[in-house]
């Protein structure tokens, strides 16, 4: 059964794709009265939830937390998979098995977007793919021992310069059997990257499990001129049930954008 989200954090910006900011016991409960199913946290460091009271309002609520967000670990502290310093790598590592273990104890999945890293033009791109794929094998094999989902964001090249297409994604997922880890499609990025569109979705159709929406301006869903009747039309033949979920820029305002992109989902696919 389809379902739908929206992105939150602590402290708002407007420069950063996350429409809802502040208490996330409050924003849940927002977000609930808007329509939505279930919302993203993002934070650079797990250890600022207060998991027993965001349990609490999940139950209040009956919402979800569909995901915790990693991005803000790439953003302030630096620390990415393409690595091949190995402490730095071991300190990533351990944060996001911390993400990973709370996690576990509010039924979520854990993406992993922008802490894919960039290479270096001067690097060379096999060995630093490879190193990337072998951290990725070592987080999924730790989300399978706590039984979660790890996601796997296919971001634009402005952002990082690896896993930025479907087709990536899947060859990726498929080439080191990452058994734990489910491909991230995001209308924004698709837009950059897919020759073919929302075709894209066709290339991680045996192994989607999210969906982010953005317009083509990263504005609310239907505050541009993204070509959504054509994710409706590849949703529909991949039969994909999953979260839809707003990860879009607070304009005008936070709480407006998150109720307009509510009010375009629930009529997105009909």
């Amino acid at each position: 059964m389809m379902k739908y989200c929206v992105a939150a954090n602590m402290v708002g910006s407007p420069t950063t794709p996350v429409p809802l900011s502040g208490d996330f016991c409050e924003q849940m409960r927002k977000a609930h009265k808007m329509g939505y199913d279930a919302i993203e946290i993002h934070v650079p460091d797990v250890s600022v939830l207060d998991v027993p009271t965001i349990r609490a309002c999940m139950q209040e609520t009956s919402m979800e937390v569909a995901t915790l967000g990693t991005g803000t670990i790439y953003g302030r502290y630096g620390l990415h998979l393409c690595d091949e310093d190995e402490q730095r790598q071991q300190e990533l590592f351990e944060r996001v098995c911390a993400f990973i273990d709370c996690a576990a104890q509010l039924n979520a999945r854990v993406t992993i977007g922008s802490i894919k890293g960039n290479i270096r033009p001067n690097q060379d791109r096999d060995k630093h793919l490879d190193i990337l794929g072998k951290a990725l094998k070592r987080i999924d094999d730790y989300a399978g021992r706590k039984n979660v989902v790890v996601l796997l964001e296919a971001t634009n090249r402005y952002e990082n310069n690896v896993l930025n297409t479907g087709a990536q994604l899947a060859d990726m997922i498929h080439s080191y059997a990452l058994e734990h880890t489910r491909a991230l499609m995001d209308a924004f990025h698709m837009n950059i990257e897919e020759a073919q569109g929302t075709r894209g979705l066709l290339d991680v159709r045996d192994v989607l499990g999210h969906i982010h929406f953005a317009d083509n301006n990263r504005l609310y869903p239907g505050g541009g001129c993204f070509d959504f009747r054509a994710l409706a039309q590849s949703i529909r033949e991949i039969n994909y049930d999953g979260m839809l979920s707003v990860e879009c820029l607070p304009f005008p305002n936070g709480d407006e954008a998150a109720r307009r992109a509510s009010t375009f989902l629930h009529t997105f696919l009909k």
